[in-house]
């Protein structure tokens, strides 16, 4: 390394050019990063969407889930199968291994939709297959107004928006939400139809045929092939109300607009949705796997400019939530932090150096490092999120040590009379063995990490590469660039004066040296107190990057009708929309629900808004169930989730209510929320057999008439542009009382026979969705819980399920987000355990030495007991940005003590006594030591201290850095020394009792 060095030295310009073309070529490679909000901590998922229209949650399940679900299952790689049967709509997610390949498994599942086609119903359409999950968070949410209808502002997001959204990369499916839905109702005279000896089915029956486009053979002119089709489609209500019906008896037609009314509309939305207060058309984009956020919404904004109205001239859509604005407002937080960080860094040095120019290297050294890095990153197509750029910014402190180091070296030469050259080799030949062990130990930490999880590899490897990279290239930095830079401005011999030690220092020094055992009792303590405290940490899964904000949910009583439900919405968010904390309010309403989003302002205490919301449920109590859940996990706000089997939903249900009274009385839960629909009430047509039989009737030829009279079936599909328009055919009083009094049967004999003669009209409740995990019937419960601490709600909830079994038949399961939980603090503490081995074994191959490593690495688990009690004293939650900073920490706490054994080392070669050598190579790189521990743990002051969006990504992982560093390294300063003279006694017994002059050379031998 120290010829390196020499040779660049002996041609700057050369590598001064060098250096200025990787950082050039860096900046030009870090605009084509994939850059996500999040790591991809998600499996890979498919979801197959069908719909059944009109068709209820058990008919949708019978007739459509299972046979999806059964073929889902014999896919290659499939995880989990879930599905949610809710009316007109099956919706199977097929959940994969990390390790399937998606579009292998997607092609795969088609295959086999294919074969189960001619057992969908007739009236099912085809399905659609999206690479995404309905568990994930939509990438964006657009609200469409300013048409001059809801129904024009529908259509348009329909038939425009919508097809040039689908037509973005990366995006797996786009939801319109709220849209009334075009179509051509046929509204039948039930006298006419009587008279004519007709039904509603027969009549939509007779539309279907009329209405058709069919293949009808092919004709050869010649030479030439010519494709036929008999061609019936219509172009719109007009044309349909002139189709025959029936013919007269003098020979004339009967068309359908004479025996009904046939009048081209918009069917109410299945929801309503409302931005502002304000009905609204929503759209919601999700992102496909691996798709490029930045690129995909850049497409997306580019749409929406290209059919952006004049002012006042039509629909335009405004974003309500934006992950691409998310991730674009924390990286330029982000940048700013990095700045100040930078700032704060170069603040310590020059306090430290007093040197202008030796300051300004080391920074120099920082975007150079980072600049290389990201090239590399580019060249080996990895992917970045806000964590990892969170971690670079945090390197600007980091990525300064080594530099730090090379020019306290070459000070030390400068100031002993060297020149300049002569200094800056001497100073690299003098540290460059143990900076670039330090940082092949902070590298070989992450190492082991990526070995043990698969899991954590997928969503955090770009997290560790950068930093690998970003270190490694700092030390080139240091190596080369930091040499040439101070070729050319340094100022001469004698740079700065020469660093004196603090006399306290010196103190405490020679009283832990003559004192070793209570040093390491002190130690020992410091230990023993953390892990006193260790057991009342609060574990999460979440990293604190989504949109902060909450979610109010609205429960009325069972079969209340969706316009009181929006009426009762409303109300509740007019109040949450005047809290100060509320930036955007949006609301969705679907039958007796309504679910109310309030995203909050960047500056808004969260815990304030959580009061504020929780005052206004108080104050609006009454016949609406008002339930309050977090927008995302982590913070002031987690859920835990419980899924409950069992042989059929009416016992669940009653399972849950018992069980539910209990889980409230729990100190950790705050409120209890069955993840389903409250049940509906349904008029049941209860059939008398006997009857039916005497007058030739079947029970399904009933249960079809009925829905044709009731709910018109689909009649027809005429296409318009990119959408279809339904025709669809019922009685004129549909939806009426009177509908079931004037319904008649067509009997065998061609008589009318009325409906009230066969049947009796019974009131029930049914489900208005049905859930299935792994083909058991399940129901989701969610409790929100009062702290944070996840795993300890979780703990209590299983001591109560033990105490009070489920009955016969039933079974409960915690939900996932606990298994995560304990399943990332395992791979994390075994991933920290070895690291410290593989930091270890490194260090041993460097020094020749077993126990010098020993005495570098008794203080790296002090900078956990740190990272324990900053925790514990702020109530912050142990995430993935803690454990990222405790990996992290395993290398560079091991630097401290490196570069000190370095010193005493050298101190031992030259004839001192290990005593007088800990001193003296304590008080040798004092310097560096404080510099780099400062340096490091100002540039985490910024981000520490910023409250801003993904601010929950940064904060927690420069605390960990910042209490973990300044812990050990304090520790560091007098335990490594007060150590090192009774390793060295220890290791010359071990060789037999020589010179301990020569066996103690070998600690820290370079």
């Amino acid at each position: 390394m120290t010829r390196l060095t020499a040779l660049v030295l002996s041609r700057p310009l050369g590598g001064i050019t060098v250096c200025l073309c990787l950082a050039a070529l860096g900046l030009v490679a870090a605009w084509g990063i994939n850059v996500s909000l999040s790591s991809g901590n998600r499996y890979p998922a498919l979801t197959v969407g069908i719909n059944l229209p009109d068709a209820g949650p058990e008919e949708v399940e019978t007739l459509v889930t299972r046979l999806v679900e059964e073929e889902a299952r014999a896919v290659a790689g499939v995880r989990k199968v879930f599905s949610l049967s809710r009316t007109g709509r099956s919706q199977v997610t097929v959940e994969l291994t990390s390790a399937s390949r998606i579009s292998e498994a997607a092609q795969d599942l088609r295959g086999r939709l294919r074969r189960i086609k001619p057992k969908l119903p007739h009236d099912a359409k085809p399905p659609v297959i999206s690479q995404y999950s309905p568990a994930d968070q939509p990438a964006a949410v657009l609200g469409i107004t300013g048409g001059e209808s809801l129904a024009a502002t529908g259509d348009w997001a329909r038939e425009i928006l919508a097809p040039r959204l689908r037509r973005v990369e990366g995006l797996a499916e786009v939801q319109v939400s709220g849209a009334p839905e075009p179509e051509i109702m046929v509204d039948c005279d039930p006298g006419r139809l009587r008279a004519l000896g007709l039904t509603a089915r027969q009549v939509a029956l007779t539309v279907n045929r009329a209405i058709m486009d069919l293949p009808a053979g092919v004709l050869r002119p010649g030479d030439e092939r010519l494709p036929l089709r008999v061609a019936g489609q219509v172009a719109g209500a007009a044309e349909v109300a002139a189709l025959p019906v029936a013919g007269r008896p003098g020979g004339g037609v009967l068309t359908l607009g004479q025996i009904a009314t046939v009048k081209a509309g918009h069917r109410d939305p299945q929801e309503i949705t409302r931005l502002g207060g304000r009905p609204v058309v929503t759209i919601a984009l999700f992102q496909a796997g691996g798709a490029n956020l930045s690129r995909l919404w850049s497409q997306v904004e580019g749409e929406l400019r290209a059919l952006a109205p004049a002012e006042g001239a039509g629909p335009r859509a405004e974003v309500v939530y934006s992950q691409a604005s998310m991730l674009s407002e924390a990286m330029g937080r982000l940048a700013w932090m990095a700045l100040i960080a930078a700032g704060a860094a170069a603040a310590v040095l020059y306090l430290f150096l007093r040197h202008l120019a030796s300051t300004l290297a080391v920074l120099a050294a920082v975007p150079f490092s980072l600049l290389v890095a990201l090239l590399l990153v580019r060249l080996l197509g990895i992917e970045l999120d806000v964590v990892s750029l969170s971690g670079l910014a945090l390197a600007m402190g980091i990525l300064v040590d080594n530099a730090v180091v090379v020019i306290e070296a070459a000070h030390h030469h400068w100031q002993a009379g060297l020149d300049r050259r002569q200094g800056l080799v001497a100073g690299v030949g003098e540290v460059a063995s143990p900076i670039a062990f330090s940082t092949l130990t902070t590298v070989g930490g992450f190492l082991p990490l990526l070995l043990v999880s698969e899991k954590v590899r997928q969503s955090l490897g770009g997290f560790f590469w950068g930093m690998s990279l970003s270190l490694l290239t700092s030390l080139m930095a240091a190596l080369v660039l930091v040499p040439l830079l101070l070729l050319f401005t340094g100022g001469g011999a004698r740079p700065a004066p020469v660093f004196q030690a603090p006399a306290l220092y010196r103190r405490v020094l020679a009283w832990g040296l003559k004192r070793p055992g209570l040093v390491a009792l002190i130690a020992a303590a410091t230990l023993g107190a953390a892990g006193l405290l260790a057991p009342g940490l609060n574990f999460q899964k979440g990293a604190g990057l989504e949109t902060r904000g909450l979610n109010l949910l609205v429960v009325l009583p069972p079969g209340t009708a969706k316009t009181v439900t929006d009426q009762e919405a409303t109300l509740l968010e007019d109040k949450l929309a005047k809290l100060p904390q509320v930036q955007r309010v949006h609301s969705r309403v679907w039958g007796s629900q309504g679910r109310i989003t309030a995203i909050l302002t960047p500056e808004a205490e969260e815990r304030a808004a959580l009061a504020a919301a929780d005052q206004i449920l108080a104050e609006n109590k009454g016949q609406a169930q008002l339930h309050l859940l977090p927008l995302h996990e982590g913070g002031e706000q987690a859920t835990l989730s419980l899924h409950l089997f069992g042989p059929d939903l009416a016992g669940i249900m009653s399972w849950q209510a018992e069980l539910g009274k209990r889980l409230r009385e729990l100190s950790q839960v705050k409120d209890v929320v069955v993840r389903m629909g409250s049940p509906t009430p349904e008029l049941e047509i209860f059939l008398d057999h006997r009857r039916l039989g005497q007058v030739g009737l079947k029970a399904g030829a009933v249960g079809e008439e009925v829905r044709a009279h009731l709910t018109g079936p689909v009649a027809a599909r005429i296409p318009r542009g990119e959408q279809e328009i339904e025709v669809r055919v019922r009685g004129r009083e549909a939806e009426t009382p009177a509908a079931l009094r004037n319904l008649f049967l067509p009997g065998p004999q061609g008589a009318m026979i009325p409906l009230e003669e066969v049947a009796i009209n019974r009131i029930r409740t049914r489900p208005p969705e049905l859930m299935r995990e792994d083909l058991r019937r399940a129901i989701q419960v969610s409790l929100v819980l009062r702290q944070g601490d996840t795993l300890a709600a979780a703990e209590a909830v299983a001591e109560l399920m033990a105490a009070q079994p489920p009955p016969a038949g039933y079974a409960w399961q915690m939900g996932e987000e606990v298994e995560r939980i304990r399943a990332t603090r395992q791979e994390m503490l075994t991933g920290v355990a070895l690291a410290l081995v593989l930091v270890y074994l490194i260090m041993v191959a460097a020094t020749e030495s077993l126990l010098g490593p020993l005495v570098v690495l008794c203080s790296a688990p002090l900078a956990g007991a740190g990272v324990v009690a900053a925790l514990r004293s702020l109530s912050l939650a142990v995430d993935m940005p803690v454990y990222l900073g405790g990996i992290i920490l395993c290398g560079l706490v091991v630097n401290v003590g490196i570069v000190m054994l370095d010193a005493m080392a050298r101190q031992r070669r030259d004839g001192f006594a290990p005593a007088e050598a800990a001193a003296q190579g304590a008080l040798r790189r004092l310097r560096p030591v404080l510099m780099t521990t400062l340096g490091t743990s100002a540039a985490t002051l910024p981000l520490l201290l910023d409250r801003g969006v993904g601010s929950g990504a940064w904060a927690p992982l420069a605390l960990t850095l910042a209490a973990g560093l300044i812990t050990s390294a304090c520790f560091s300063l007098v335990l490594t020394p007060a150590l090192f003279p009774l390793a060295a006694r220890l290791e010359a017994k071990i060789h037999g009792g020589k010179n301990s002059k020569n066996t103690c050379v070998s600690l820290g031998k370079t």
